[in-house]
């Protein structure tokens, strides 16, 4: 089996795409569950969440191009799950 390689473009764009889906499902969840009040519009909301993902999915995507291969960790998605989490622990900080 050969190993999938993307190049920085593919995963910054995936990172991209990525962002953007899990910030307007985020965005579904909070509505329906109610864990925490929405502050404006629903229109603000959706370009707030919308950019906010988009930025952490590129981010997130950069780092695993440049520091990918060196996590302790074979499947991509348990390496995007661990730099999503150290990225958001640094960004708490």
């Amino acid at each position: 089996m050969k190993a999938m390689s993307t190049s920085l473009k593919d995963g910054v764009m995936t990172g991209l795409l990525a962002g953007i889906f899990w910030g307007w499902v985020s965005m579904a969840l909070n509505s329906l569950t109610g864990v925490v009040p929405f502050e404006g519009t629903f229109t603000h909301n959706l370009v707030s969440f919308t950019v906010g993902g988009a930025v952490f999915g590129v981010v997130t995507a950069g780092f695993l191009a440049a520091a990918g291969r060196f996590l302790p960790f074979k499947p991509v998605f348990a390496k995007a799950a661990f730099a999503s989490a150290v990225l958001w622990i640094i960004l708490r900080i």
